[in-house]
């Protein structure tokens, strides 16, 4: 049985026909879904490319497929194309197979009623949260209360009418968006073997300004970039120097780079871009003394867990998941570089607390292994791809019937 599964995402096709991501979710990744399935279609967001860059990785090959849609980007855009979005959306319909929704995604709201009216089942991956990500604060859209309203609730239908529901949290998205179906809690967020270091750090007392690691991107400002650097500001100001790494691109980096400039921290903080998945951001992270995610909005954070799996101390805002992930002390209110200055003076002298969150990190990262997270995902997968096959046998039953 083939599975379709609907995401976010905006890929690049190059003029051979293959389909290219600059940033994640690229063939590995959608593979898992081939350990319950026979193939797999990805129905995503497809714009044109006249070559490949040396970082892209190949979405499509090995049993992957792609259903291009138009590559809409903003929401104007995304009225404007509503129309033809909906006519290519239309074989999740006319053709129908197993069928699963990554949300959030505005590409679902197109469809939704469709699925109803048709008694179609499908499943959901649940993998952010837009109360919080338009929440006040945290963008600036002058539809955000519309917006918010709207994409909550059709959030929260999209998973109620849903045959079985998988969340990247434990807790904390299930009791926001609850299933009548099936649910299960699998973070997508799987770490190799290779993922992982072999041992906890030792944190001897140095003289050296310690060195903090945010990843994330700057296309908004979700992940808190400003907050980090206010609160280094702080830092500076109260006499605990600090050096930091800020890795990701998008239409703030500017911005940031202005605002440490302007903070006077133009010697402390390092802008490096976009890094590419797996070795690179090992490094950088195996660099640091310290994972920093101020974040205002998360689901269960994939940069974070990477963090901790090389046994990072992380000190991170109290959002979305990031409690299921990180110890209480090391956690702040979000968009608060107060209450983020005060913790850092607080811990980046504390060699012994720094070495226990190292080990306690390391430990908590192991049960996002890929093994134990297949389990989960093969009793969602085979959940869907059972009731998928009731469907289809009583469909077809009824078409001979008539």
């Amino acid at each position: 049985m083939r599975v379709r599964v609907v995401v976010e995402s905006r890929y690049l096709k190059t003029p051979d026909g293959a389909v290219w991501t600059p940033t994640a979710f690229h063939q590995r990744f959608f593979a898992r879904y081939l350990t319950g399935f026979d193939s797999v279609e990805v129905v995503a967001r497809v714009g044109e490319a006249t070559s490949v860059q040396p970082d892209w990785l190949r979405v499509d090959g090995d049993g992957v497929s792609v259903l291009p849609i138009v590559p809409y980007q903003g929401l104007i855009a995304y009225l404007l194309n509503r129309g033809l979005v909906r006519e290519q959306l239309r074989p999740l319909t006319t053709q129908p197979t197993a069928l699963i929704l990554r949300i959030p995604s505005p590409l679902i709201s197109c469809i939704h009623r469709d699925l109803l009216r048709q008694k179609i089942p499908y499943a959901v991956e649940v993998i952010g949260d837009p109360r919080s990500v338009f929440a006040k604060g945290v963008v600036t859209h002058p539809l955000r209360p519309v917006l918010r309203h709207y994409l909550t609730t059709q959030q929260q239908q999209q998973c109620q009418h849903a045959v079985a529901a998988s969340y990247v949290t434990e807790k904390f998205l299930q009791e926001l968006y609850p299933c009548a179906g099936d649910m299960y809690a699998c973070s997508d967020v799987d770490l190799s073997e290779g993922a992982f270091v072999a041992s906890a750090r030792s944190y001897p007392t140095s003289g050296k300004p310690p060195h903090l690691l945010m990843l994330g991107s700057l296309e908004q400002l979700y992940k808190g970039p400003d907050v980090l650097l206010h609160a280094m500001a702080l830092c500076r100001q109260r006499k605990q120097p600090l050096v930091a790494t800020i890795a990701g691109d998008g239409r703030f980096k500017p911005a940031m780079e202005r605002l440490a400039h302007e903070l006077g921290l133009a010697d402390a903080v390092r802008f490096v871009g976009h890094v590419p998945a797996g070795s690179a951001v090992r490094t950088l992270i195996d660099q640091a003394d310290i994972f920093v995610m101020p974040s205002r909005t998360e689901g269960l954070p994939k940069a974070l867990l990477e963090a901790m799996a090389r046994a990072l101390p992380c000190i991170a805002s109290q959002v979305g998941g990031i409690p299921e992930l990180l110890a209480a002390d090391a956690l702040v209110p979000a968009n608060s570089p107060a209450a983020l200055a005060a913790l850092l003076i607080a811990k980046c002298g504390d060699a012994a607390w720094l070495s226990q969150q190292s080990q306690r990190n390391l430990h908590h990262a192991r049960l996002y292994q890929e093994e134990i997270l297949a389990q989960r995902r093969a009793e969602f997968f085979s959940h869907l791809r059972e009731t998928t096959a009731h469907h289809l046998g009583n469909r077809l039953w009824q078409s001979q019937a008539s």
